[in-house]
């Protein structure tokens, strides 16, 4: 029972600039051949860093035993997407 998660140590918490790099690499590997994976990880950076400044949004971790094994993004509050962008 190793494996279990009983004895691992499971948390969420804020994401920072140093996750951004497994996230990207989380996205990729969970979304094949979607349309934002196939922008390539440059663009993910970009766009999940954008995620992590805008107060607007609710970016999550989600660690065990101090690996960064998932995240969320989400929004506080509606507003346009894309005035955003640019």
């Amino acid at each position: 029972m190793s494996n279990s998660i009983q004895n691992r140590l499971v948390i969420t918490r804020n994401a920072t600039k140093a996750d951004l790099d497994k996230v990207v690499l989380i996205h990729c590997l969970s979304f094949k051949g979607f349309f934002l994976t196939s922008l390539g990880p440059k663009f993910l950076f970009e766009m999940y860093s954008a995620f992590m400044k805008d107060e607007r949004y609710v970016f999550s971790i989600v660690e065990c035993d101090h690996e960064v094994v998932g995240f969320s993004v989400g929004v506080s509050e509606k507003f346009s997407f894309s005035t955003t962008l640019g």
